[in-house]
C-alpha cells in the first residue's frame, strides 16, 4: 500500500469497513460506469463508431483513427442526413434488446444492486436503463434525475435517485420534445445575493442546426420561432435567450 500524509490509499480490506458504516448511514453513493453493465453484452464505442462510419461510406477501422469517439460523433451528426437519430435509434435497439434485458436477470451486480436496500443515491454516466430497472425489479422506487426540473421535484424518502451525467440515449421516436432553457445572472451587493432568472420555452430541434453560440444553440428552437438559436444571427440570438431576459430583470431591478 501507497500513503501519502494527505491522501491515504486504504486497502480493500481497509475500505470495507468504512463502506459498510458509509451504507448502514445511507451515507454511500456508487458511481457506476459502462463497467457495471459489461455481463449484458451491450455495444463498445468501437461498435457505435462501426455504425457510424458504414452508412458515411468509410471502413470502421480507419474512420477511428481520424479522431476521438465524441469527435467522430459531432461528425456524423453534421453528415448524415438524419443527424444523431439513425445512431441513437440503433443504439436504443442495441442497449435495451430483449437479450439485455434477459441477461440482467442473470447479472450477479445487477442482482447485488438491487439488495442494497439503503441506498439513497446513485450516480451513473451509462446511457441505459439497466441500473434503474435492477432497483425496479429488486422492489425500489426509482426516481431518474436527468433534467433540471427533474432535481426541482421532491423525491419520497423511501425511493433511490439515479442521476445520469449523460442524456439516456436522448428523445425516443414519438416522445414529447418541448423544453425550456432557464439561466441565471447573479449580482452580489455585498449585503446579499440578488438571482434574476430568465426562461424560454420552446423545442428541441430532430438534429443539429446552424453553428452559432453555445454548444446546445443548435439544438434547441425558442417558441414563435421557426430557427434554433444555432441559425440566428447574434442579434436575434440574444434577443431569444433566455439570459437576455435574466439581465432584463437585474436592469430593471437594480435601475441600470
Amino acid at each position: 500500500m501507497t500513503t501519502t500524509s494527505s491522501s491515504p490509499v486504504l486497502t480493500l480490506e481497509e475500505a470495507r469497513p468504512r463502506l459498510r458504516e458509509a451504507y448502514r448511514q445511507r451515507q454511500l453513493i456508487p458511481f457506476l460506469g459502462a463497467g457495471f453493465s459489461a455481463p449484458l453484452g451491450l455495444p463498445q464505442w468501437r461498435d457505435l463508431v462501426a455504425w457510424m462510419a458504414e452508412p458515411l461510406g468509410f471502413d470502421p477501422e480507419l474512420f477511428e483513427l481520424n479522431g476521438t469517439p465524441l469527435q467522430l460523433a459531432a461528425y456524423y451528426a453534421l453528415e448524415s442526413e438524419g443527424g444523431l437519430s439513425p445512431l441513437l435509434a440503433q443504439m436504443r435497439r442495441h442497449f435495451h434488446a430483449p437479450e439485455a434485458e434477459a441477461r440482467r436477470g442473470l447479472s450477479p451486480q445487477h442482482q447485488a444492486l438491487a439488495r442494497l436496500g439503503l441506498l439513497r443515491r446513485i450516480y451513473t454516466t451509462n446511457f441505459e436503463h439497466h441500473i434503474e430497472e435492477a432497483l425496479r425489479e429488486g422492489g425500489r422506487e426509482v426516481k431518474t434525475l436527468i433534467r433540471v426540473e427533474d432535481f426541482m421535484r421532491p423525491t419520497p424518502s423511501h425511493a433511490c435517485e439515479v442521476v445520469k451525467f449523460r442524456l439516456p440515449l436522448l428523445i425516443p421516436d414519438g416522445a414529447p420534445r418541448t423544453a425550456h432553457v432557464i439561466q441565471m445572472v447573479c449580482y452580489c451587493d455585498e449585503k446579499r445575493l440578488h438571482v434574476y432568472p430568465g426562461r424560454i420555452d420552446g423545442s428541441i430541434a430532430p438534429t443539429r442546426r446552424g453553428g452559432g453560440g453555445i454548444h446546445w444553440d443548435s439544438m434547441f428552437i425558442p417558441e414563435g420561432h421557426t430557427k434554433t438559436l444555432g441559425e440566428m444571427g447574434a442579434d436575434e440570438r440574444i434577443a431569444a435567450h433566455a439570459f437576455f431576459k435574466a439581465y432584463a430583470a437585474l436592469r430593471v431591478d437594480q435601475g441600470i
